[in-house]
């Protein structure tokens, strides 16, 4: 009861629905498109996560991925 415990998995799920939500947002909110955007650095060190993000947002990406 005194120790923290992280559930990995539901992190990991809810780092990739919000970065998703945050880019299209942000894509939105510029008066773009997602097929404007060229190039996405994300501020995120984990890869697993980034590559969830991008094949959510574009599900054709996960062919540019490693």
């Amino acid at each position: 009861m005194h120790y923290l415990r992280m559930e990995g998995n539901e992190i990991f799920k809810l780092a990739v629905t919000i970065m998703a939500e945050a880019g299209q947002s942000a894509i939105t909110r510029a008066g773009l498109k997602l097929e404007d955007i060229n190039l996405v650095i994300p501020h995120q060190a984990n890869i697993r996560i980034i590559m969830a993000m991008a094949k959510k947002i574009r599900p054709s990406a996960g062919k540019d991925l490693p």
